[in-house]
């Protein structure tokens, strides 16, 4: 089989394995940032029977408050993700950082209905772009061959944090309200952006931590910069009409649909619907976060394993991404089904498990098919995804007001696995933004 990196010099990498760590502290780094960034999204799902209770809000109410995060997202996503390619990865998440604590602190301020969907929304416009931001940072210090991988790390930290937050949110509430409890959590992200603004640098080439043999072996498969005669823009028809960028879009979008009944209303259902407790609700509402860690974690090294096995990603990505989320499906639809509370959340986390498989395969293709426009292409795929998650907690609050009952909006859900597993059938990583093929090489240095 052709080596296509062969075709390639500056795309080659060195055989030895490099010396150097910084490549592993910035992964480090960045898996953190994901944790912080699920763990302040999520907590607003433990804290919606306090919050409703206090402020007066019924169903259709918290749906709201739960899509004003995910709208604002959706309306800045692309934007930020096209101002990462544009200024680099450092001050976009400085920035995103900074904003999304200070207005995660003033959710435990507000007084009503109105206050609450401002904070939100403004949230929501603050986080957003964070993970296009990480994956074009990551494409300048791993190269695709490594990129399922990493991305594995990144979505099982992200998971991991918000695993954590149901437990450690109730904990929180109980212990000093969930208002106060919102302004802790505002806190923690200040305590990772100084120092990452003080050390981080977007190019390795300027980090002076970064030893020779680190530094060669990132030129050996960096992309060349474009000629001064070539667009700077982000080719935008190119990206948007892109075969692949639609199917990963598509793929999100629907994963995003079904998925986000974890993070927004699992914890009412267990407690209204399957008649549990506040603190056995959150802890079983943490299982399809741990199970989606290692859904994550698994994937991100099935897939570039498949990769070195077939010589390519096209068929890697696409079957990991179909037969993840067809399982994911029957899982969840199966746990609708089930009579016992801990049985049903149990198949809901296998369905996590099976969703959260694709993950690092689809943020490495963004980083494929982008290039140096990663940033972008991660900005209209999480755009996509964000509009699932507009539209997932509205229904699920408009049908429970409605009196419609938990079934329906849960077989929709379901559905929407299938959806995205059909969706990931159009992805081909190869077909890049540039229309030149991407260097992949397996790597036989990196476990």
């Amino acid at each position: 089989m052709v080596n296509l990196a062969a075709l390639d010099p500056a795309k080659q990498q060195v055989a030895v394995p490099p010396g150097g760590y910084v490549r592993f502290l910035v992964l480090g780094a960045f898996a953190l940032l994901a944790a912080l960034t699920y763990l302040d999204r999520i907590c607003m799902a433990q804290a919606a029977g306090p919050i409703r209770a206090e402020l007066g809000l019924n169903e259709w109410q918290m749906g709201l408050v739960f899509s004003a995060f995910t709208l604002a997202y959706a309306l800045c996503e692309i934007p930020t993700g096209r101002l990462v390619d544009r200024i680099g990865p450092r001050k976009v998440l400085t920035r995103i950082i900074l904003w999304w604590s200070a207005f995660t602190s003033l959710t435990g301020l507000t007084r009503g209905l109105g206050s609450l969907l401002a904070v939100r929304f403004a949230f929501g416009m603050g986080e957003a772009g964070a993970f296009p931001g990480i994956a074009c940072a990551l494409t300048r210090w791993f190269p695709p061959s490594q990129r399922g991988r990493i991305q594995g790390v990144i979505w099982s930290m992200a998971r991991v944090g918000g695993a954590l937050a149901p437990p450690l949110t109730a904990a929180l509430i109980a212990a000093i309200g969930w208002r106060h409890t919102f302004l802790v959590f505002g806190a923690v992200g200040l305590v990772w952006v100084i120092p990452f603004w003080f050390w981080y640098r977007d190019d390795p080439e300027t980090n002076p931590r970064v030893s020779p043999e680190e530094r060669a072996w990132i030129r050996s498969w960096t992309v060349a910069e474009p000629d001064p005669g070539e667009e700077s823009g982000a080719p935008w028809r190119r990206i948007l009409t892109n075969r692949s960028v639609q199917g990963l879009a598509g793929a999100t979008f629907w994963s995003a649909f079904g998925w986000y009944f974890f993070i927004s209303w699992l914890p009412t259902y267990l407690e209204t619907e399957r008649g549990l407790s506040l603190h056995r609700a959150a802890w079983l509402a943490g299982l399809p976060l741990l199970f989606g860690i290692a859904g994550c974690a698994l994937g991100g090294w099935l897939g570039d394993r498949l990769s070195a096995r077939l010589g390519s990603t096209r068929w890697s990505r696409r079957l990991i991404g179909s037969v993840g989320m067809t399982s994911a499906c029957v899982c969840f639809l199966l746990g609708v089904r089930a009579a016992d509370p801990v049985h049903a959340v149990l198949l809901m986390a296998l369905a996590s498990f099976f969703n959260d498989l694709p993950a690092s395969s689809l943020w490495a293709a963004n980083m494929d098919i982008g290039e140096r426009h990663a940033g972008s292409v991660s900005g209209v795929v999480g755009t996509s995804s964000a509009v699932g998650a507009v539209i997932s907690p509205l229904l699920f609050g408009f049908l429970l007001n409605r009196g419609w009952g938990w079934t329906p909006a849960l077989v929709m859900a379901g559905l929407a696995f299938l959806c995205s597993g059909l969706s990931w059938l159009l992805v081909d990583s190869t077909r890049t933004v540039s229309g030149k093929p991407p260097g992949f090489e397996v790597d036989p240095d990196f476990p």
